[in-house]
């Protein structure tokens, strides 16, 4: 009955006196500035990606920088000898590797017919679906050469992005300590010291991780270039630059090579393909098993689960270029845990553990209890 007349009340009270919400001015800008705020980061994501691998690079350069002043180079005649090489990079792109390619491409769609031709001789059981596959109608030739067209304007973009990249990240490397140093100076000074332990242990990941991608992707296109001019293989300019750009994705990029690698392969025969793909997984083992521990060294250990994940995770959002600036961040994870997260006592114990991890890779979880 109280119980009952409680509620009445409560009721009535209400009736009297009802509940208004009212929502002041200022949080609705809020709202609207947030919302303005996303709206724009998302159009502008593709140049804070730019931005951040253009950050990368530049810590390299500057790593390169003071390993030639250490060696008695001028700060300034070492900053020229960067910027060359950087500059010499792109032109040697622009005027010799992208022209040849291109021509190349288009001499192998002039030859799909005959590669059509090539495979239903060697696969005739196949020929149904390989005229499904290759269909050289001119309808579908039409397509394929607006696709080439397509292919060709997202080329010059990124062309165009590469040497805006080149361009920031000099200025980067001339700059970037002042601009650190500015930046540092809105932060107190604990955090100031914990940003820097930071930095100067992620400098090295970074340095390690572009140096070493640098020279991986060059030695992939020099292999494949150097098989395919060996058995004759069409568009051997066209196979090393796609190797070199299939490098940086590590598990994917193999499978790719070997695909495309193996059908320009088959239009000289099928010894020729399977010659052609045995080399490609003799270069994969020899770069996973000799030449990346040996150029990254232990900075760049990750677990490969990890790695793909990141890579189809990145690749889904940002397309190569998330692709190419996600293993970094990954690889950095470790600085960032000990120096912000160990702090937090909900997280100390979990750090510990991955610690642990790191130092010992071969013990598992339930080794520790």
């Amino acid at each position: 009955m109280n119980g009952l007349m409680s509620n009445k009340t409560i009721k009535s009270i209400m009736e009297r006196n009802p509940v208004q919400i009212e929502i002041p001015f200022k949080t609705y800008g809020i709202l609207a500035l947030a919302l303005l705020l996303g709206f724009v980061i998302i159009k502008l994501a593709p140049i804070f990606l730019l931005i951040f691998i253009s950050l990368l690079v530049a810590i390299t350069l500057m790593s390169l920088e003071r390993f030639l002043m250490r060696h008695g180079w001028r700060k300034g005649i070492a900053d020229l000898f960067l910027i060359a090489g950087l500059l010499g990079t792109l032109t040697v792109i622009v005027y010799f590797v992208i022209p040849t390619a291109l021509s190349q491409l288009k001499d192998l769609m002039g030859q799909i017919p005959q590669i059509k031709k090539d495979l239903s001789q060697m696969a005739p059981n196949l020929q149904s679906t390989i005229g499904k596959l290759i269909n050289d109608s001119p309808e579908s030739m039409n397509k394929i050469w607006n696709r080439v067209a397509d292919m060709a304007n997202q080329t010059l973009t990124g062309v165009f992005q590469f040497g805006v990249m080149l361009i920031v990240s000099i200025y980067m490397m001339l700059d970037g300590r002042k601009a650190y140093t500015w930046l540092l100076a809105f932060f107190s000074e604990g955090t100031q010291d914990r940003i820097d332990a930071t930095t100067k242990e992620i400098g090295p990941i970074v340095q390690s991780y572009i140096i070493g991608q640098a020279t991986t992707s060059t030695i992939a296109a020099i292999w494949v270039f150097t098989t395919a001019q060996f058995l004759s293989i069409p568009g051997a300019v066209t196979l090393a630059v796609l190797a070199a750009i299939f490098d940086i994705l590590p598990g994917i990029g193999i499978i790719l090579n070997i695909l495309i690698s193996g059908l320009l392969a088959l239009t000289v025969s099928t010894q020729t393909a399977l010659f052609m793909i045995l080399s490609l997984l003799t270069y994969s083992a020899l770069e996973n098993y000799v030449l990346i521990p040996h150029i990254y060294g232990k900075r760049m250990k990750l677990s490969p689960m990890v790695v793909l994940l990141s890579i189809l995770a990145s690749g889904t959002l940002a397309g190569i270029p998330g692709m190419i600036s996600v293993l970094p961040i990954v690889a950095a994870y470790g600085p960032i845990e000990r120096h912000w997260l160990k702090r937090k006592s909900a997280m100390k114990e979990t750090v510990e553990i991955h610690e642990q991890m790191t130092k010992n890779p071969d013990n598992d979880l339930n080794s520790r209890h």
